[in-house]
């Protein structure tokens, strides 16, 4: 233990109202007395004696709120689990929550800490006394309220308000439960969940709405993590806070030492435990014969995880996902970047599709093409979190925005092509009733977009009546007016298209790794023959330049690709039928089957 913690132990204890603090906390006056007490395998880490002097600041209110990331497996979950009893300690009514991204990891936490106070406590109220249980924590557990995931301490005239601890699981409710001290250990399960966009949502909503709304006055939050993905909970945190006015403290520790360099992105500060550039951490984990890791074996472990790979780097020296990933540049979409889109030659719509109900992975929806002058141009990402039939529709409606030539996706799930004729049957119907409830109110075909660009309120309305049935109620009708309101653009073009729907072409198969297929279409953007139009693929671009081979790729990116590859086959260029500029006119659906007129020159 250093001694400015040593020295902060003392002014503490010198500063309490009362002069004589409880037994327990002269004996144990800080988280590392007491774990070598109840864990006498304890190993006692620089890395420790930090987080041990972040939760006495914190306790002081000098920093509540702490960021805490390490390297997996030092000892951090244990050393929070021994600070949730020092916390009861200092003041047995606190009320301690730890979440985890699920209830069981959480509850094992508070099943920790609780078996402290059975062992090294009174036990139970009320229980017959053990002779041999050396009570050195002075105080027990309130036996009507001693479940693994919710149990209290008993009153007693010194503690005539009881905490206690309460585990949870990230997206589960706090109603009714204040926290005195929020421990957040373990907010994502693993590399799929900390990719998934959905899922990483997910959680900033529930800390939003839920973590740091049960937030007691002066509470302290702890958040613990191994680092996954740059915007993981901590790199979010992070993000938003206010760097004039900080509000997180920031324990951010490398397995081996970091050179300073305030130009980093993040920043790199100096080491927090006072290491030289390329120095080894202390581990906790020792050998057999009781000796900690040598730095031969820190690097056996570095190799083992790629050297300097994704993994190693977010993981073990906490600077996940770089600014340039390694296979795509950001430079390359700022330097070909184009505001206004050419005469195209050829518009495919690429799906990935994600295997999912519409709540988990986003289906990746690109829109782009081929000029005259053989430039590829990505020009729209519908991309989003949809059902089958949504991203369905979602791409129908994309290729007949950008008169695209053909829709293809990727072969990942069975049954797509029935999903997509009963979608395009839905499309159908739906504006054949838009077409009908207009001309039922004013008797003229139905207009073009330039003629009333607005949705007319009472033809929605009517058309909506028209398919909903005597089991629909309310919030039924308003799901299919909006359907109704998002055709309304492209109506006469959707009737222009052949009974069948749009053009399919066979789905893409990928039968290379996602590295692969990446590094195929990097030399396009690297030779200046792709660009992207406008500032509306920024969520693409972020992906693309982040993304690094171990990484899941995003659904978004993948589909990018694959659009790319089919625009940059050899015979690309022979796939569309109709001459140069000229759009096919095909015989449109609805009573007076009329034709969008179509311009003989060049299309946009």
């Amino acid at each position: 233990m250093t001694s400015s913690l040593l020295e902060r132990v003392a002014e503490r204890l010198e500063r309490r109202a009362d002069p004589a603090p409880p037994p327990a906390l002269a004996r144990f006056p800080n988280p590392a007395t007491l774990a070598r007490h109840v864990r006498p395998d304890t190993v006692q880490t620089r890395m420790l004696d930090v987080i041990d002097a972040a939760i006495m600041r914190a306790v002081e209110g000098e920093q509540r709120f702490l960021l805490i990331s390490t390297p997996p497996q030092e000892g951090k979950s244990t050393r929070l689990q021994v600070a949730a009893a020092w916390l009861l300690l200092d003041d047995p009514s606190r009320r301690v929550v730890f979440a985890s991204y699920e209830q069981g990891l959480a509850a094992v936490s508070g099943l920790a800490v609780r078996q402290m106070f059975e062992t090294h406590g009174s036990g139970f109220q009320g229980a017959k006394h053990d002779p041999d249980r050396d009570d050195v924590l002075g105080l027990a557990l309130d036996p009507s309220r001693g479940a693994a995931t919710a149990w209290r301490l008993a009153e007693t005239p010194d503690v005539p308000a009881p905490g206690g601890v309460i585990s949870v699981g990230i997206g589960s409710a706090l109603t009714g439960r204040p926290a005195d001290v929020l421990i957040v250990d373990d907010p994502i399960k693993d590399a799929a969940h900390a990719d998934s966009p959905k899922i990483r949502q997910n959680l900033k909503d529930w800390w939003e709405s839920v973590g740091m709304t049960r937030l007691a006055p002066n509470a302290i939050v702890i958040v613990v993590q191994t680092r996954w993905h740059e915007d993981d909970l901590i790199g979010w945190l992070v993000t938003e806070d206010d760097p004039a006015h900080p509000k997180w403290a920031q324990i951010s520790i490398a397995a081996q030492a970091l050179a300073e360099d305030p130009t980093a992105r993040p920043p790199i500060g100096p080491d927090p435990l006072g290491r030289q550039p390329g120095e080894w951490m202390d581990s906790a984990r020792l050998n057999h014969d009781g000796t900690t890791r040598t730095p031969e074996q820190w690097e056996e472990k570095r190799k083992s995880m790629g050297r300097g790979g994704r993994w190693w780097t977010a993981m073990f020296q906490q600077r996940p996902a770089p600014p340039e990933g390694g296979i795509f540049q950001r430079e390359w979409f700022r330097r070909d970047r184009i505001h206004a889109l050419p005469s195209m030659r050829r518009v495919i719509v690429m799906v990935d599709p994600a295997d999912n109900t519409g709540s988990g992975d986003e289906a990746g929806i690109i829109v782009g093409g081929t000029d005259y002058d053989g430039r590829h141009i990505l020009m729209a990402d519908h991309s989003g979190h949809y059902t089958t039939d949504g991203w369905f529709r979602r791409a129908y409606l994309a290729y007949v925005e950008y008169e695209a030539n053909s829709l293809q996706w990727e072969i990942s799930l069975s049954g797509l092509k029935r999903t997509a004729a009963s979608t395009w049957k839905a499309v159908l119907k739906e504006t054949r009733n838009l077409v009908q409830a207009w001309a039922e109110l004013y008797g003229t075909p139905f207009p073009d977009p330039w003629q009333c660009p607005e949705p007319d309120a009472a033809v929605v309305e009517l058309a909506a009546g028209m398919m909903s049935g005597p089991e629909d109620d309310g919030r039924d009708r308003a799901t299919q007016s909006g359907r109704l309101v998002e055709l309304w653009p492209y109506v006469n073009r959707l009737r222009a298209l052949p009974s069948t729907g749009p053009h399919i072409r066979p789905p893409v198969a990928a039968r290379t790794s996602k590295k692969t297929r990446a590094e195929l279409v990097a030399p396009l953007y690297e030779n200046r023959e792709v660009s992207h139009l406008g500032h509306k693929l920024s969520t693409l671009e972020h992906e693309m330049a982040t993304w690094q081979d171990g990484q899941k790729s995003p659904n978004r990116m993948d589909a990018a690709v694959h659009l790319l590859r089919e625009l940059s086959r050899s015979d690309g260029a022979t796939t569309v039928s109709s001459a140069p500029g000229i759009v096919p006119r095909h015989i449109g659906i609805g009573p007076q089957r009329p034709q969008i007129p179509r311009s003989s020159g060049p299309r946009r």
